[in-house]
């Protein structure tokens, strides 16, 4: 059987051991390295190669196994003496107890780390070894050695290196391998006489392998978070940080120590000590803070150990400062008088405070009658607690709830620190009487004839301390303005501080007399009553022409009279031009021959695109007007002029008021 026969026979054999393999925790690795010879030749070693294949089988403990490992190896050596050099051809198979410590003698890392462990190993053993020369049954290529196969022991076979595993359970193997043989002739002598003169093969090599069967156990110490300095004054622990701490694969318990100056809690900060004890599949928080008794920097590391591993070390960092002394003061100037009426809350002034090296909130109170806002105004209350950093103006006022003087002083206090006081002073007075009294003007007796409205008097009234509008009614028969006569009304709003002249007439509508007051009324104050009275008698009618129509002629005098007028921008009919436009209608109806036009007008205001449409709406409100009180819509024409005809100049509001209009005029 050829050499590469044997080998690969072997190769065959071991890959038939595959389900074994996976049976439990194994490694198969590939081994290959450079021969060197241990003979009795003086010589240069040529450097062959020599190839391994091995499995470590770790069936007494994770760290110790039986091994099995094919090999073959070609030495060359070029004699001193070229009657003495040599080249031969070994094959064999090896068997041996491996210990690779994973534990104590091992360094572990992080599951998650590219490389888990490093660790050291020896091997010894023996085996079964064969050799030959290049032309496969002798042992050399000198003539002058027979021919033949040569069998030998290997014993011992030993091996010493170091092992790396990785994250995926491959193997890195550097090593070196010894092999004895028992017999001596791989060098072309024999010196079977003396052992100790048996040739030998020393193998440095690189192995290449993949870690099967039940996954290694690393135990470890897995930490997550980051601890910022520490800080604090004398006599006060520091806010307390925390990391995450968990134990994995471990044999025994965690014991964590701290450095000088800190102590660690495992109960969120309940119990505090110098060092803990955790079990070893603690999973939690660990909780850290300087202790504050002595003033001074701080650095160290936090120290976790546990079996089977080469412990933590978490860095903490802190200073201890002597405690300053706090202080509150007053940042702006004091605060002036404060005055307001009853009910009514004063206008707010504002100070600001400082505070520094305070230890706690600041309680503020304020005294009597004031009160404070620390939100701008939004909310007012006579006491707050604020944090000892607060750095906002504070608003205070008078609540004016009651009359009187009021004096005192706003307190600001803190632990530690004397109490800050600002001084208030402020007045409260109660409010006079609201009232309404006539001003100027008197109102004699009016008069006029049925359908025309008496001359217009006028007066004035004056407000005062008033809390609200003012609203004027006029009796049955009368009817006031307060523009001056452009717009009657029976009924009027006018604000507490209304200055103007009030106009009333007697409306006409109909005969009788008619006296009673014009009231006037506003929230809190009596009502003042201004009386009136007046008499609308028949008119006394004219002597009728011997010729013409007498309603027709007094058609004409009303239109040549009056004029429908507008607000701006509107088209809507006042109540002061309906008795004139009732009069106008119920002529119409008495004289159906009549035809009218009514003509729509306004002021400059705006372009012609909005007065165009305006004027023609003012004049068809007139005829709508009309119509609905009976006139036939065939007797009326309506027409829009936009501003095109005024009748008044445009620079003023009362021009203005005077082209706002719809004036009618006979047609036929």
């Amino acid at each position: 059987m050829s050499k590469i026969s044997k080998t690969l026979l072997i190769t065959l054999l071991l890959l038939a051991l595959m389900p074994a393999i996976h049976a439990f925790e194994s490694t198969l690795t590939i081994e290959g390295g450079v021969g060197i010879p241990l003979d009795d030749i003086e010589g240069t070693n040529k450097m062959k190669g020599a190839w391994a294949l091995s499995w470590d089988a770790w069936m007494i403990k994770d760290w110790l196994g039986v091994g099995i490992s094919p090999w073959f190896a070609n030495v060359e050596v070029e004699g001193d003496d070229p009657n003495e050099s040599y080249f031969s051809s070994l094959e064999g198979i090896n068997l041996y107890l491996k210990l690779r410590p994973t534990k104590a003698g091992a360094l572990n890392f992080q599951e998650k780390a590219l490389v888990r462990r490093i660790s050291p190993f020896v091997a010894l053993g023996g085996g079964w070894s064969t050799h030959g020369s290049r032309d496969e049954n002798g042992v050399g290529s000198n003539p002058s050695v027979p021919a033949g196969f040569r069998g030998h022991f290997t014993l011992p076979h030993a091996a010493a290196g170091i092992s790396f595993l990785s994250k995926w359970n491959t193997t890195l193997d550097l090593g070196v391998k010894y092999d004895l043989f028992t017999k001596d002739n791989i060098d072309l002598t024999d010196n079977a006489g003396n052992h100790f003169e048996n040739d030998a093969l020393l193998t440095p090599y690189v192995g290449l392998g993949i870690h099967f069967g039940t996954p290694i156990a690393v135990p470890e110490l897995i930490y997550d978070g980051k601890l910022d300095a520490f800080s604090t004054v004398v006599g006060t622990p520091s806010a307390a940080q925390s990391y995450k701490l968990k134990g994995k694969n471990l044999k025994g318990d965690i014991d964590l120590v701290a450095p000088e100056g800190f102590v660690l809690s495992i109960d969120g900060g309940k119990v505090w000590a110098k060092s803990v004890r955790v079990p070893a599949d603690f999973d939690g928080d660990i909780w850290v803070r300087l202790t504050g008794e002595k003033a001074g920097t701080y650095d160290g590391s936090i120290g976790h150990q546990s079996k089977g591993t080469g412990g933590l070390s978490w860095p903490v960092n802190g200073v201890v400062r002597e405690p300053l002394l706090p202080t509150l003061s007053l940042v702006s100037s004091g605060l002036g008088t404060f005055s307001t009426e009853l009910g009514t809350p004063s206008a707010p002034q504002s100070y600001k405070i400082k505070a520094k090296d305070l230890t706690g909130d600041i309680v503020i109170n304020a005294p009597a009658g004031f009160e404070f806002s620390l939100d701008g105004g939004k909310t007012y209350a006579s006491s707050m607690r604020v944090p000892a950093g607060f750095d906002k103006d504070i608003l205070v006022r008078l609540t004016g709830s009651n009359p009187g003087d009021f004096s005192g002083n706003i307190s600001h206090t803190s632990p530690g620190v004397p109490t800050l006081n600002v001084p208030v002073t402020g007045t409260v007075t109660a409010p006079e009487v609201p009232s309404i009294i006539l001003q100027t003007g008197k109102l004699n007796t009016f008069s006029t004839e049925v359908g025309t409205p008496s001359a217009a008097q006028s007066y004035k009234i004056k407000g005062n301390n008033l809390t609200g509008d003012i609203m004027i009614d006029a009796p049955k028969g009368f009817e006031i303005s307060i523009d001056g006569g452009k717009t009657w009304k029976t009924s009027v709003n006018v604000p507490a501080g209304f200055d103007k002249d009030i106009l009333v007439r007697l409306t006409g509508a109909q005969t009788g007399k008619f006296e009673g007051n014009i009231s006037h009324a506003s929230p809190g104050a009596g009502t003042f009553n201004l009386p009136v009275n007046g008499t609308v008698k028949e008119a006394v009618k004219p002597e009728e022409p011997e010729q013409g129509n007498p309603i027709l002629d007094q058609l004409e005098q009303d239109l040549l009279k009056h004029t429908v007028h507008f607000d701006t921008n509107l088209y809507t009919i006042r109540d002061g031009d309906k008795p004139f436009l009732d009069r106008v209608a119920e002529a119409l109806k008495k004289l159906p021959e009549i035809m009218i036009e009514i003509q729509g007008h306004t002021d400059s205001t705006g372009s012609d695109k909005i007065n165009e449409p305006l004027s023609y709406n003012r004049a068809k409100v007139v005829k709508d007007y009309l119509v609905a009180r009976g006139v036939d819509a065939e007797q009326i024409e309506s027409k829009g002029y936009s501003s095109k005809v005024p009748v008044a100049s445009n620079e003023t509001a009362d021009g203005k008021q005077e082209n706002r209009r719809a004036q009618m005029v006979i047609i036929k």
